[in-house]
């Protein structure tokens, strides 16, 4: 309890004391070797396609359809799942793992 009242009387030197302890953590952050983080990658990506006032059928037909065709003559891709909707229409792609961004960025 006599720790916790030093603490509050003095309000100004915690602060300090947080404040200093904050810039310590991000200097020692900026110094880590990039070794010690892991990469990442993204193998997904989403498509969303605007098709205005068109019927889920004609979105499926002259908007999904044609793009997951597309997307199926690429290589590298693992799964293709879409959903079409009222006006939308949205694709969800799986590449191979550790291949995303190789193949999003090439096609």
């Amino acid at each position: 309890m006599n720790l916790l009242r030093f603490l509050i009387g003095r309000k100004k030197i915690v602060v300090l004391m947080v404040l200093f302890i904050f810039m310590i953590g991000v200097y020692t952050a900026g110094k880590l070797d990039r070794e010690l983080f892991p990469s990442i990658s993204f193998d997904g990506a989403v498509i969303y396609a605007n098709a205005g006032q068109m019927s889920t059928l004609d979105v499926e037909q002259q908007v999904t359809k044609p793009i997951e065709q597309v997307l199926q003559n690429i290589k590298g891709i693992k799964s293709i799942n879409s959903s079409s909707s009222i006006g939308v229409s949205s694709i969800m792609v799986e590449a191979e793992e550790g291949l995303g961004e190789e193949v999003f960025l090439r096609n």
